[in-house]
C-alpha cells in the first residue's frame, strides 16, 4: 500500500508515540537503565520533530494543541478522517 506524505507523517508520529510509551513502561521498573534514558530522550525528540512537521503542514493533531496566529477556532476545520483520500 502507497501511503501519501500525509499519512507517511502520521505515520511517523505514531511510530515515535508507541515508542516513547513503550520506552516509558520499561522505565517504570528500569528506572536507573543509562541506555533505556538515552532511547527515551531520542524517541521524545522523534515524536517531537514528527508532530511539529506534521502541524506545520497539515494543522493540529489534538484539542491540546495551541492554536498559533489564528482568529478562529480550526480544529473542526481540518479534514475528518473519513474525508481523507483513501
Amino acid at each position: 500500500m502507497q501511503l501519501n506524505q500525509r499519512e507517511q507523517l502520521l505515520w511517523q508520529v505514531q511510530v515515535a508515540g508507541f515508542a516513547v510509551d513503550e520506552t516509558r513502561l520499561y522505565l517504570d521498573t528500569h528506572c536507573d537503565d543509562p541506555e533505556a534514558l538515552a532511547e527515551m530522550a531520542r524517541y521524545q525528540e522523534m515524536l517531537r520533530r514528527a508532530t511539529a512537521e506534521y502541524e506545520n503542514r497539515y494543522g493540529p493533531l489534538t484539542a491540546q494543541t495551541p492554536e498559533r496566529e489564528c482568529s478562529k477556532w480550526q480544529w473542526v476545520s481540518c479534514p475528518w478522517p473519513w474525508e481523507w483520500e483513501g
